[in-house]
């Protein structure tokens, strides 16, 4: 039983990653910076940066607030991997202006 926990840990963690990684690429890409603006900004690569989107690690919680504010979220966004309710119905809302 154990064993069987710990693979839907695992699986969850990696789901998690990704899902963090594609909210970072995500909103990167909407404001037209690349992954060396990006990791210039907030003081890292442009490969940690990839290696964020790419699903093969977190950023560092040192840089997190940074990070955040690049992306114009909220740190609990950023950890969450994804954008709260109001926001998303902001963004919706904005599309349907345009």
């Amino acid at each position: 039983v154990l064993l069987k926990q710990d693979s839907y840990k695992q699986l969850y963690d990696l789901n998690h990653i990704y899902k963090v990684g594609n909210l970072i690429s995500k909103l990167r890409e909407e404001k037209g910076l690349s992954q060396s603006d990006l990791g210039s900004y907030i003081g890292v690569t442009n490969k940690a940066v990839s290696r964020w989107e790419n699903g093969r690690g977190y950023p560092d919680t040192s840089i997190l607030l940074k990070l955040a504010e690049a992306l114009e979220i909220t740190v609990d966004e950023l950890l969450k991997g994804e954008l709260s309710i109001s926001k998303t119905k902001h963004k919706v809302n904005n599309k349907n202006i345009n």
